[in-house]
């Protein structure tokens, strides 16, 4: 249990922090810089396969993806 809260923890504040990094791209509609931002931060994470950030009217404005994911037992 402890585990699972750690790791809901660690996504929390990633996304806060990835939240944080790119509002003044979102502010100025800067999609690639806000990409870029996600690439650079979640490709170091093996277990990150997939990121979102949405607008202010949750529209998606940039994703990451993992080309190829990595499994976990």
């Amino acid at each position: 249990f402890n585990l699972e809260r750690n790791i809901q923890d660690q996504l929390a504040n990633s996304a806060n922090l990835m939240g944080q990094r790119n509002i003044a791209y979102i502010d100025f509609l800067d999609e690639e810089m806000v990409t870029t931002n996600l690439h650079d931060g979640y490709s170091p994470q093996p277990t990150i396969t997939r990121a979102c950030v949405y607008d202010k009217e949750n529209v998606l404005f940039a994703s990451y993806m993992r080309e190829k994911a990595v499994r976990y037992r």
